[in-house]
C-alpha cells in the first residue's frame, strides 16, 4: 500500500507541478528507504540492504535536484 500511496503523491505532484509536493514525496521515499536499510541490517539481508542504499542516493539526489532548481 505504501508504494501505492507513494505512485499517487507523484503523480499528483507532477499533474500539479508542484514543487512542495514532490520535495515532500522524495522526504517519504527517502525515509522509507532508510527503514528498509535498517530492516535489512536487522534481517542481516544483504539484497535488501543494497536495494535501499541505492534507492537513498537516489532520491537524495533527486531532492537535491528539486531544491537546486527552486533556488
Amino acid at each position: 500500500s505504501r508504494q501505492f500511496a507513494l505512485g499517487f503523491i507523484f503523480a499528483f505532484a507532477t499533474f500539479k507541478k508542484s514543487i512542495p509536493m514532490l520535495t515532500i514525496a522524495y522526504i517519504f521515499f527517502l525515509v522509507m528507504f532508510v527503514g528498509d536499510f535498517f530492516i535489512g541490517i536487522s534481517q542481516k539481508e544483504n539484497s535488501l540492504i543494497i536495494a535501499a542504499l541505492v534507492m537513498c542516493v537516489i532520491s537524495s539526489a533527486m531532492l537535491f535536484v528539486i531544491n537546486k532548481a527552486n533556488m
